[in-house]
């Protein structure tokens, strides 16, 4: 894992972390990590 798939999964974990309703932010939070670690395939 580089450190911009590492850096995703950060700012991922810390959006959902930071949220009100985390189990709403999470499919997002996924979603926008998945699209970054999706570019490199």
């Amino acid at each position: 894992m580089e450190i911009r798939e590492s850096g995703a999964a950060l700012n991922a974990a810390l959006w959902v972390a930071a949220s009100e309703n985390p189990q709403s932010v999470l499919p997002k939070a996924v979603e926008a990590a998945g699209g970054l670690l999706l570019e490199r395939l």
